[in-house]
């Protein structure tokens, strides 16, 4: 099998759920790599786990970068772990740049962003994060670039917006 490319941008917290991502990597069974984009406070036990896991030489660390959307796009798909989101930018970044998503649904604008199948993936748990990880389907970059970009274009949002406060001002 092909090594995997995953990757997770975004700040280095409890809430981001790094450590059951790491746990449910630790389950494959084929190659992988795995890179974190993101500083935070939860970083030292973050990268102690990755060396109780034994993943050390799948992880791969970038403090900052200003060129995220080059990551994305070299990667095969981006892993969130979040228990809640607001609004996830790093998650309709890597939809944009057509990175498919793994992500739990939890609380916020996750499920707003995802189209289950055709950006990803939306799960209720551990087992079922793994099942699509096992998943080998082929992503076609150009429909996981449209299921964002007709939802969150400018001019839809723009338009969206005027709507609104047309709305409000009657």
């Amino acid at each position: 099998m092909l090594l995997k490319n995953n990757i997770t941008i975004g700040r280095i917290s409890e809430g981001k759920g790094y450590i059951r991502i790491l746990e449910i990597l630790a389950k494959l069974s084929f190659p992988f790599q795995y890179t974190i984009i993101g500083e935070g406070a939860y970083y030292d036990i973050v990268f102690s786990k990755i060396r109780e896991l034994g993943l050390n030489d799948k992880v791969n660390y970038i403090r900052f970068t200003n060129n995220v959307s080059e990551y994305l796009v070299d990667h095969d798909m981006f892993l969130q772990g979040s228990y809640s989101e607001g609004f996830p930018n790093a998650l309709l970044e890597s939809c944009a740049v057509g990175t498919p998503v793994i992500a739990f649904n939890v609380p916020g604008g996750t499920k707003e962003i995802i189209e289950d199948g055709i950006n990803g993936f939306l799960v209720d748990n551990d087992d079922d994060f793994l099942e699509k990880l096992n998943d080998n389907r082929e992503w076609n970059p150009e429909i996981v670039r449209e299921s964002v970009y007709k939802k969150f274009n400018k001019n839809k949002i723009i338009s969206d917006y005027e709507k609104f406060f047309i709305e409000i001002s009657d």
